[in-house]
């Protein structure tokens, strides 16, 4: 392992947080344009886009999760091994819900629109 400064992981998680809210915000207002709604939740989506990525990657490395060992051999006859007992994808976890999350949302405003 190395050591990272909390200042390189707390500008991780902003950038992280500011990208997932530019995902959730467009995610929404794209959704909002197809099924024709109010644009006035695009605030919220670009928040709610916002948490989710990060949070997402702190959820599952606290997560416990099955060990996992994989061996691969190299070209000239190394085998490596590793083995890890965490999900490993929990960003790419948060990006997908930070983007369906908001169309999800739109799908039922629309829905409770049509209803009423």
């Amino acid at each position: 392992m190395f050591d990272v400064g909390w200042g390189v992981v707390l500008g991780s998680f902003v950038l992280l947080g500011i990208g997932g809210a530019i995902a959730g915000l467009v995610a929404g207002a794209l959704a909002a344009f197809i099924v024709k709604t109010d644009r006035s939740r695009l605030a919220y989506y670009a928040l709610l886009g916002g948490l989710i990525v990060p949070s997402s990657i702190v959820f599952f490395a606290l997560l416990p999760w099955p060990e996992n060992t994989i061996s691969y051999t190299l070209s000239d006859g190394t085998t490596v091994t590793s083995t890890t007992d965490h999900f490993q994808h929990g960003q790419m976890v948060g990006w997908i819900v930070a983007s369906l999350l908001q169309i999800l949302l739109e799908a039922l405003q629309r829905r409770d629109t049509r209803n009423a």
